[in-house]
């Protein structure tokens, strides 16, 4: 027995065509050959009409409605299904889907072929005006999803010019998210020749809609492209959708026209937005010399697995490995080859450098070649900021950063307080941070992180900001939190490191005399206050996040018993009263000793 199940209400254009309806369904339900019906078509598949089940077929005046299941069916009714039910007569049709094994459910209603709403459908009556396309545009502007989308389906034309932009750019980088209107566009013929920019930013628009429903809209849009569906093949972000949707990666390969080995753009896989794409690479900002999606797929370093499942996770919920592992078995398949890009740019080859490839040039080669160390890349990225994104690890993270601080890079934002605690700090002593970082296998020893191996590149990090004129005095605000518990601290950056960060019974316990002798000799004093605020009174946003790891209650409820008090009194009361600890008796002495 099928898990799907459809529901359909059909109004014919007078009574006389519904009973000749009603007539042909029952007829269909007994026939022995089904294919040599007129009904064939306004099912899934043509070619296996012999699994579809007829349930309570009923006719009152122009209405017809029945009960059917068809396993073939995924999702919406198609373009081909709608002018089916119209040449049999139907003017108005709802459709109700229902998947029982996902759970997933659908309701849509059309005129002809077009999508309407419920109460259109109810009054049988449907607005054929066509608005203009400008018109159009201001709603996109407003938000006005519904009406946006209705406008597409009456046919407004997508690809006119308004403010220089297509129409069809105008609803896919509106300021709200337009989610119906992005899947009546799916429907429609794209002219992409007139922007390409955007089309991204249009797939990624899929991953709001449920799995069943995407890849019929990524089929749609592909057949929409025609001529255009090899220039849409260029944009990574693209290649990223369809490596989860194997259904789709399945029709793709069955085209003879599309190359699989051109040359790819890059994308990204951060959260952060990808703004406008020119017919060039994201990252070098080059002419399209990026290699083809096999050579990405192969070159990738670990984590792409990961991180192509949280992007898609974060909103379906319902990613599996094994869906990227067919689509590029299907690739395989296909003949795809891994070809590599013609020339390495200076980007590209510092990405090579920061994953640790084989292949890849040490640091003073990359200066050579022209690597900026106080500006940014062409692509509008820092090396410091990159050096914080690609390397496999945290602890390769760490690394790379300290050897690029130690040639010389500088970012004037991360030596700001603002920057500061939204980069460095948390690059350091996020716990999050470290462990999204880390391979899946390498979670499992988390708590026997070895801090002392690191404490050197610490250091190294964390003088380049005070060098360059970072205040410690100034009153850092960080949100603490280990599951449900949490702390919010207002105090400079003595405080933060000696009490909790690398505070008692801290797994970053080693870390703490050599920071407090880095802290000191460039002006951290012990009377500094080191604040527990109250929760209710904040202002959220003004606090950076960190995560800390093991036990809760021994490092901060000592800290939260007292509000408010200076470095140097936490330590001594903390002293009297949880016995003397030798780590904070050096921190202690470093801090009575008289300055020079």
């Amino acid at each position: 027995m099928s898990s799907i199940s459809i529901q359909l209400k059909l109004v014919c254009s007078d009574a006389e065509a519904a009973k000749q309806l009603k007539d042909a369904l029952a007829a269909f339900d007994s026939a022995a050959d089904r294919k040599s019906s007129a009904l064939a078509a306004v099912f899934a598949d043509a070619a296996d009409l012999e699994q579809i089940r007829l349930d309570g077929v009923g006719s009152r005046a122009e209405v017809v409605s029945f009960d059917y299941q068809d396993s073939a069916q995924q999702g919406p009714l198609t373009r081909g299904q709608l002018q089916a039910w119209l040449e049999l007569g139907v003017t108005f049709l709802q459709y109700e889907f229902c998947d029982s094994q996902t759970d997933y459910r659908l309701t849509e209603h059309h005129h002809g072929l077009m999508e309407i709403s419920a109460k259109e459908f109810k009054a049988r009556a449907v607005s054929t005006e066509v608005p203009e396309p400008k018109k159009v545009a201001t709603l996109a502007k407003q938000g006005a999803d519904s009406k946006v989308a209705q406008a597409i389906q009456r046919g407004v034309d997508v690809n006119a010019m308004i403010a220089g932009l297509p129409l069809y750019v105008q609803v896919i980088s509106a300021k709200y998210p337009l989610p119906l209107a992005m899947a009546a566009l799916a429907k429609r013929e794209i002219d992409w020749r007139l922007s390409v920019h955007y089309a991204h930013q249009y797939i990624e628009g899929f991953l709001e809609f449920p799995a069943l429903k995407m890849g019929v809209m990524l089929q749609d849009i592909f057949q929409a492209a025609g001529p255009d569906l090899s220039q849409l093949l260029r944009h990574e972000a693209v290649w990223h959708l369809l490596l989860v949707e194997p259904k789709a990666m399945a029709w793709l390969c069955q085209q003879d026209s599309v190359d699989l080995d051109a040359p790819v753009l890059h994308g990204s896989l951060t959260d952060e937005p990808f703004g406008r794409i020119q017919p060039r690479s994201l990252i070098t900002r080059e002419p399209c010399n990026c290699g083809s999606i096999m050579y990405h797929i192969n070159t990738a370093d670990p984590g792409f697995y990961d991180e192509l499942a949280r992007s898609v996770n974060k909103i379906r919920g319902n990613f599996q490995r094994s869906d990227i592992d067919a689509s590029v078995t299907l690739l395989k398949e296909r003949g795809a080859k891994a070809i590599p890009p013609t020339q390495l740019s200076v980007t590209q080859q510092l990405i090579s450098y920061l994953q640790g490839s084989e292949d890849a040039p040490g640091l003073e080669q990359l200066i050579e070649m022209g690597l900026p160390l106080i500006s940014k890349l062409p692509a509008g990225e820092h090396p410091l900021a990159m050096a914080a994104q690609y390397p496999p690890n945290w602890e390769s993270k760490i690394s790379k950063i300290s050897e690029l601080l130690s040639a010389g890079a500088k970012n004037d934002h991360w030596n700001s307080p603002e920057g500061f605690q939204e980069t460095l700090l948390k690059y350091v002593f996020d716990a999050e941070f470290r462990l999204t970082s880390q391979q899946t296998e390498d979670r499992k020893n988390a708590s026997k992180f070895p801090a002392e191996k690191h404490i050197d590149n610490v250091l190294n990090i964390f003088a380049h900001p005070l060098k360059h004129g970072l205040n410690v005095s100034h009153a850092f605000k960080l949100y603490l939190w280990n599951g449900r518990n949490h702390l919010h601290y207002r105090g400079g950056l003595l405080g933060a490191v000696t009490l909790l960060l690398c505070g008692r019974h801290s797994e970053l316990r080693p870390w703490c005399v050599p920071l407090v002798r880095l802290l000191v000799a460039h002006g951290a004093a012990g009377n500094t206050q080191a604040e527990a605020v109250d929760s209710s009174t904040l202002m959220w946003a003004s606090y950076g996040s960190l995560q800390l790891t093991g036990q809760w209650q021994p490092v901060v409820s000592a800290f939260k018993k007292t509000s408010k008090a200076s470095v140097l009194e936490r330590l001594e009361q903390r002293q009297a009263s949880e016995g003397e600890d030798a780590i904070d008796a050096q921190v202690i002495q470093l801090l009575k000793a008289p300055t020079v």
